[in-house]
């Protein structure tokens, strides 16, 4: 996503973040390889659609033996690493699965740090909005409006 580096094109400016070096608040957000499969095997328990990008080939050769293994037969991926998955698409296909991209417009909303950034945690429109703002906003509760 970056690389490690305190030039400050590099640096986060205000905010909640403000002082860190963009590749250290991705290496702490990332998702830990090894939560990934307890994850697809729970949303699929309960019916959910889960996506994980991989934006490197051990990250690729994680998410198909999770696919195997769970009898996937498609991968919803991130529309932002249609790129990088199209370049992997031939292992996708060798392996019987569908690719699909996500297709969702972010809804913008206020930010205090400056120039809305989209496609954030759920964490950022909850403590920016509220919980139900924030809900209602992403389209995760029904009926509601701001």
């Amino acid at each position: 996503m970056t690389i490690d580096c305190d030039l400050p094109d590099f640096v986060i400016k205000g905010g909640l973040w403000n002082g860190y070096k963009l590749y250290d608040l991705y290496k702490e957000a990332e998702t830990p390889c090894e939560w990934h499969k307890p994850l697809f095997e729970h949303a699929k328990k309960k019916g959910l659609s889960l996506f994980s990008t991989p934006f490197d080939k051990t990250a690729v050769d994680l998410v198909l033996s999770i696919l195997h293994e769970l009898g996937a037969t498609q991968y919803r991926a991130n529309e932002d690493s249609r790129d990088y998955t199209e370049a992997e698409r031939h292992r996708f296909e060798q392996a019987g699965i569908n690719v699909v991209y996500q297709q969702w417009e972010h809804p913008v909303y206020p930010q205090p740090q400056g120039p809305f950034l989209s496609h954030l945690a759920f964490p950022d429109p909850v403590c920016n909005l509220g919980l139900r703002k924030a809900s209602a906003l992403l389209g995760m509760e029904k009926n509601s409006a701001l």
